[in-house]
């Protein structure tokens, strides 16, 4: 009998991830289970799902106790657990199935005290590395101590790790009670504490980061309980190794801490509060008095000046410090449009530049393009004018001089800093024969270097070839030399490299007959007599499937062996076994152990035929990587893509059988959260057809250039949606990269991962365009444009996040000249309005209709090098209420723009003097309004277009209410720049508005990712393509700190606003216009006081119309409702 695994699930207010955690953690093939549910005072239903699960279970038992925090609940957990092992589970947070098993395997084999293993985070886009934990799981160690492996005292979490038993009563753990931080005092000192442990690589725990409002205590890390929990946990650790005799961990740890675990706290002191940063400056200066003297000084060097600013007590010079490294970006729409990036190479030793662009296989040899340059000043130039290259073994002395040809390399003009760089003569290409890599006569496993020096003016500079930044879709293939034997170009740590795989024994069949896969195979250097085992491994020399080898003895030390494998156990009957948040497949390596040695991961020849079989709910599949490892992969039974190819522009993607009729696809981004799901008539019984346009949303931020688009089917399985990766045969992945281009976007389906299909969207590289060098040739035409006659034609030089303003005048001249040249420039050249002509910006077009055009209309700045000619009229129409000041650096370049323009337009007379002073600008301003806000004062059109609102968004005669947020200084510190959701319970809101009330939520384009946490009686409607027809569509307006609230005055309908992080905004955000001047209905605090407001709407209402009307008295001006009329009225007479 297996012996019992406990798992202690500490439960709190977790209803909505609850289910998924209990289900993962029912479906663990280790079956031998005790599973403690600590319902830990509950409010939501949380205690009646865990009641639920008991029920159905046996091995689940649930504890109902008053709530007292994580830590006491855990420490409930494992008093009433029973088993020979022990290991936590978070309540949000999801189990693969194999984890259990994975660790108990891990433990036994290593004889190990405990066992950790990989994370993979977990959120609504599926699965990605947890970076820390990745920095310490690369390589599985079935036996080892912090003390031989520092890096483990990076593994602090208490959910990836199984103890046994009586490790962890003879440590007499207990995590600290009404604390937060808890894991640290446990994990850090069970480290230290155990004999061995075991780590194991492969993924154990999903580890979910929550999205919208609903955060864990890991993501409020700006609270000041965080920061005095936080450090106390780094002090009780601390203690706890001093107490244990453990010196030598306790100074590694000290440094660690201050740098990797007490980071957090730092980089969020810009925008945190006074108490935050008092709490964070006492906790810390008592924390570096119990350490080490010498701590400061073994930091790295920017680490050591932020806390010797700490120690010295300086506040401000460390929050100043913060925001230098780390600080907060300018918002997208306050950066001054350069057609280029600056120079930000150095005058005294020009920066040395490589990369590869392309690699291909030609004829049994290794093509490889690319380019090395010096990016510096003039001097440099005498640089290049030799090449030399070479292929170079870094573990020894082997060393290859490569003959290059010189080519153009439209990358490398691309990427140019500086004007006179040496990058037209860049570009080379190499090529490598295979026959030239043995040594003496024979293959070994070596990496070989490309080396690049650049000779002239007697100096040498020289560097290996690195990846370059246009080469995202390379796809790196190895091919078989000799048996056994392959060479792979491939990418070692950016680094590109030429690889030479000598593999003691391939697989020369492969194929399933019923529960069994049958493997023959070759192997040499086998030991004589010696006893082979074949096996299946998710994580090396830990086997799940293993069948003894029948050997025949060839000449010398080679063999052929043979060997079936049973599999009936590796797959699943439940088809919602994988949902979203497991891996794509279970990914097992196929192994040959002799007795006595170390296993070995089998390759494959690279035309060995590949099998697939379908099992219960699962299919199963044999499958080779591009550097020829041999895998078994076994994920949900659905079906692949066999064929795929470009046709007019649109991805046909051909099925190995048709869809279920309730499954639909999205395109998912795989950087950041946006889905687009493809319109039905795309989905075909026996195909997909993707159509790389839709990925392009206009006005959206983010929604254009590179990014790479996971193709994911979705379907209702029962009553859960089940969503998978799109993956492929051998046949159609051999296909890939297929590449299509159009004049605007560059498309490339390409493999993600082992077998999925991917889209990947970009910018095609114009080497006449795109540079520095290039731009500056692009002057001349803008140069001759200005030469020429005036041409009668209108520019719009639109910020394309923002286009209303100026949709309205366009839409107001063409009703008044049709015979008038409009021309919309776009970043991407296409979905200009109706009745205009698209221009791709910066392009030569472009250049030239800026010097020669009549007029230019923009809200955006324009280059710092146009100059308005003579006869030339430029009209600012810039987007909204300058409600907040802009910082020193955008007001120069915004003053500096201002004295290009003729006419700048105002919302109103209140506005002027606000964008007078932002602006510097001292010229005519019309006082008309904003045109887009046009349609706010047609009342006899209101009906239609709540209308055309309300059927464009699927919705009936539900009560409308929009939450329109602006964003945060600390939403653009995130790559994905924020979550329009994230400080209203959108699940809260959801429950309280059904059925007759429906929440739009409408992010501001400074954010780029779809909102969290949207269905059900919440949409997203961030692109829907008019915010004026949201405003007259909805009943009540729900707001922040945003000028959309002076436009949304006019309607005279309820609003309120919604201000949970008033004092820290107020602290952080310069405001031009007191806040306490346009505030039209009541601040709220918390998502509650939110459904209350809204609940009755006329009360809302009646509650604030005097100070709405007072607020629309003084924002108003007397052309409301004739702005578009009045400004071209102005343009065509000027």
């Amino acid at each position: 009998m297996s012996k019992v695994v406990s798992v202690v699930v500490p439960i709190y207010n977790v209803e909505r991830y609850l289910a998924p955690c209990l289900a993962s953690i029912a479906a663990q093939t280790h079956r031998s289970l005790d599973v403690v549910l600590v319902n830990d005072g509950s409010t939501d239903r949380s205690g009646e799902i865990a009641d639920d699960f008991a029920a159905r279970d046996r091995r689940f038992r649930v504890i109902h106790k008053p709530n007292a925090g994580l830590g006491a609940a855990r420490n409930t957990g494992f008093a009433a657990a029973d088993g020979d092992y022990l290991t936590f589970v978070d309540s949000d947070d999801v189990v693969p199935r194999h984890s259990l098993e994975t660790l108990v395997t891990a433990v036994e084999t290593g004889v190990s005290d405990f066992a950790c293993g990989n994370v993979m985070r977990l959120t609504s886009r599926g699965t990605s590395p947890s970076f820390p934990h990745s920095l310490v799981f690369s390589t599985t160690r079935l036996s080892t101590h912090v003390s031989r492996y520092p890096a483990l005292l990076r593994d602090r979490t208490a959910w990836n790790k199984l103890y046994r038993r009586r490790f962890w009563d003879e440590g007499r753990f207990a995590f600290p009670e009404g604390r937060l931080y808890e894991d640290t005092p446990v994990s850090v000192p069970a480290h230290a504490t155990a004999a061995r442990v075991s780590v194991v690589s492969s993924p154990v725990y999903f580890w979910r980061i929550r999205e919208g409002a609903d955060r864990s205590i890991s993501q409020r890390n700006n609270q000041v309980q965080n920061v005095v929990d936080g450090i106390y946990a780094v002090r009780r650790a601390m203690r706890a190794l001093a107490d244990g005799g453990h010196a030598k961990i306790l100074r590694d740890y000290e440094v660690l801490s201050l740098w990797d675990e007490l980071g957090q706290f730092l980089r969020v002191l810009p925008d945190a509060t006074d108490d935050f940063r008092d709490a964070f400056l006492r906790e810390g200066q008592d924390l570096l008095s119990r350490m080490s003297g010498d701590v400061i000084g073994r930091l790295p060097a920017l680490w050591r000046q932020r806390w010797r600013l700490v120690q010295e007590g300086d506040l401000d010079g460390l929050v100043d410090l913060m925001r230098t490294h780390g600080a907060t970006p300018r918002p997208r729409s306050w950066t001054a449009p350069e057609a280029a990036p600056r120079p930000s190479v150095g005058t005294d030793r020009p920066k040395y530049v490589s990369g590869v662009t392309d690699v291909s296989w030609r004829k049994g040899r290794i093509s490889v393009t690319g380019y090395a340059f010096l990016d510096g000043p003039k001097p440099a130039q005498g640089f290049a004018s030799m090449r030399a290259t070479w292929l170079r073994e870094r573990s020894s002395i082997w060393y290859m001089p490569m003959w290059a040809r010189s080519r153009r390399s439209p990358e490398a003009l691309a990427i140019a800093q500086s004007p006179d760089a040496p990058a037209d003569r860049a570009g080379f290409e190499i090529v490598v024969d295979p026959a030239s890599l043995p040594l003496g006569g024979d293959w070994f496993n070596m990496d070989w270097h490309v080396g690049v020096a650049l000779l002239g003016r007697g100096q040498r500079r020289k560097s290996s070839l690195r990846i370059g930044p246009h080469s995202p879709t390379l796809r790196l293939r190895a091919q078989q030399v000799a048996d056994g034997v392959v060479v792979l170009p491939t990418i070692v740590k950016g680094e590109f490299v030429v690889r030479v795989h000598r593999s003691n024994a391939w697989v020369t069949e492969a194929r399933f007959e019923g529960d069994h896969l049958l493997i023959r195979g070759e192997a040499r250097n086998a030991p004589p007599g010696g006893q082979a085992v074949v096996q299946l491994a998710r994580t090396p020399s830990i086997p799940v499937s293993a069948a003894a080898a029948d050997v025949e003895r060839l000449d010398g030390d080679r063999c052929r062996f043979s060997a079936r494998l049973p599999i009936a156990d590796l797959t699943s009957t439940d088809a919602t076994v994988a949902p979203r948040h497991g891996l794509n497949a279970d990914k097992l390596r196929l192994e040959l152990r002799w007795s006595g040695r170390e296993e070995v991961h089998l390759t494959g020849a690279l035309d060995l035929e590949r099998d697939r079989a379908r099992r219960g709910a699962d299919q199963i599949y044999t499958h080779l990587s591009d550097g020829g490892l041999f895998w078994v992969l076994i994920g949900p039974d659905r079906p692949v893509v066999t064929h795929a190819a470009w046709v007019d522009g649109v991805l046909e993607l051909r099925l190995s059988r048709p869809l279920p009729e309730n499954a639909w696809i999205t395109l998912n981004a795989r950087d950041i959260r946006r889905d687009v799901e493809l319109p039905a008539a795309a989905v075909r019984p026996d195909r997909i057809l993707v159509d790389p346009r839709h990925t392009w949303r206009r006005g959206a931020a983010g929604s254009r250039g590179n990014r790479l688009w996971e193709i994911v089917v979705h379907e209702r399985v029962g009553d859960q949606e089940v969503a998978i990766g799109l993956s492929a045969t051998a046949e159609a992945l051999a296909q890939l990269p297929l590449h299509a281009e159009t004049a605007d976007m560059r498309y490339d389906a390409q493999i993600l991962g082992d077998d999925q299909l991917a889209l990947r969207t970009s910018d095609p590289l114009r080497s006449d365009e795109h540079g520095v060098q290039a731009q500056a040739k692009l002057r001349a035409k803008y140069a001759g444009g200005r030469v020429k006659s005036v041409k009668r034609q209108i520019l719009v030089a639109a910020d394309d996040r923002y286009p209303e303003d100026l949709e309205a005048i366009v839409a107001e001249l063409r009703g008044r000249q049709e015979d008038l040249r409009i021309l919309w420039a776009t970043p991407d050249g296409r979905s200009a309005p109706e009745g205009t002509e698209a221009l791709r910006r910066y392009s030569p077009a472009w250049h030239e209709a800026l010097g020669a055009s009549r007029s230019i209309v923009t809200n955006d700045l324009l280059p710092s090098w146009f100059e308005r000619r003579d006869g030339q009229v430029v009209l600012q129409a810039w987007h909204g209420w300058p409600t907040r000041r802009p910082d020193a650096e955008l007001r120069a370049a915004a003053r500096a723009d201002a004295r290009k323009w003729s006419v700048l337009i105002s919302p109103s007379m209140a506005a002027t003097p606000l964008l007078r002073e932002a602006f510097g600008y001292s010229g005519e301003v019309l006082e008309f309004g904003r045109p887009a806000n046009d349609l706010l004062f047609r009342t006899d059109e209101a009906a239609a277009v709540r209308r055309k609102v309300t059927e464009a968004l699927g919705l009936g005669g539900e009560q409308i209410v929009l939450y329109a947020p602006t964003w945060r200084p600390e939403d653009l510190r995130t790559a994905s720049r924020g979550d329009a959701g994230r400080l209203l319970d959108l699940d809260k809101i959801r429950q309280a508005f059904a059925p007759d009330r429906v929440l739009l939520v409408r992010r501001h384009p400074e954010l780029v990712e779809d909102v969290a946490a949207v269905g059900g009686y919440v949409l997203d409607v961030s692109t829907y393509p008019s915010v004026s027809e949201l405003l007259v569509a909805c009943d009540a307006l729900v707001t922040d700190y945003s000028s959309i609230a002076l436009d949304f005055v006019v309607t005279g309908k309820p609003a309120a606003v919604y201000a949970p992080d008033l004092d820290q905004y107020l602290r952080n955000v310069d405001f031009a216009m007191p806040m306490d001047n346009w505030l039209i209905g009541p601040v709220l605090g918390d998502t509650d006081e939110v459904i209350e407001a809204v609940a009755d709407l006329d009360r809302l209402g009646r509650a604030y119309e005097t100070q709405r009307r007072a607020v629309h008295v003084d924002v108003g001006n007397p052309h409301e409702g004739k702005a578009a009329r009045r400004v071209v009225d102005w343009l065509l007479e000027a």
